[in-house]
């Protein structure tokens, strides 16, 4: 397993883009008698740590999809997580949208499971997979 991104930090970290939201601090759930909003203490976030390490661990998939299609390149993947931590969709950026390379590549990062947040809607992130030869 790697242990760092195949693609410099710099560039990982300027398409780590969370969707806007209504509110940067909280949930909410309805609140008092459902007139009010209340607020849901403590908010859990995911962390750009979090988001990394899973990333890190579907590497493995991503390269089954370079074994099985030979194709070398940067894929940029759109990730729609849900605040339970599930996927809830993927979308292929660029060049590699709609070819098979790139729907291997997005399906492989649709079983990823990230941590519960307590954001009320999904949270969108790019993230960029370096296709290449293993040992390259």
């Amino acid at each position: 397993m790697p242990t760092k991104l195949d693609v410099p930090r710099e560039e990982w970290t300027k398409h780590l883009s969370p969707m806007p939201r209504h509110c940067d601090d909280c949930e909410w759930d309805g609140g008092f008698g459902g007139d009010q909003p209340r607020a849901v203490w403590p908010p859990t976030w995911r962390s750009e740590g979090d988001l990394l390490k899973i990333m890190q661990s579907m590497r493995p998939q991503v390269d089954c999809c370079y074994s099985a299609y030979h194709v070398y390149g940067l894929v940029r993947v759109a990730v729609a997580i849900a605040p339970d931590g599930t996927v809830r969709r993927t979308q292929v950026l660029d060049s590699f949208s709609r070819t098979p390379t790139g729907d291997c590549v997005a399906g492989a990062l649709e079983s990823a499971r990230f941590p519960r947040d307590s954001r009320a809607e999904d949270q969108a992130y790019v993230f960029p997979f370096l296709l290449r030869p293993h040992g390259n």
